[in-house]
């Protein structure tokens, strides 16, 4: 990826910006867009909890199941032979 650096007014305008916006240039030309780190973060951790049901994970935490300490399973993994 290639990296721009903003001079300090163009810095200002980017970070009040809560959303993603278009930049043009001056004639109305389409340069391309730009959405702030923190705006990109929550959109890609709102698209991630769409993926997971709370009903489902509640169940899950709730099952019985064995469980081991990492003691224990990188004993275990010495003893199939892996370094």
């Amino acid at each position: 990826m290639v990296s721009i650096t903003a001079d300090s007014s163009i810095q200002a305008e980017l970070e009040r910006l809560e959303e993603t916006v278009e930049i043009r240039d001056r004639s109305g030309r389409l340069i391309g867009y730009f959405t702030p780190a923190a705006v990109r973060e929550a959109d890609l951790y709102r698209r991630a909890r769409q993926h997971f049901d709370p009903e489902e994970l509640k169940r899950r935490k709730n099952e019985p199941h064995e469980s081991y300490t990492t003691s224990e399973v990188l004993e275990y993994v010495r003893s199939l032979g892996a370094e």
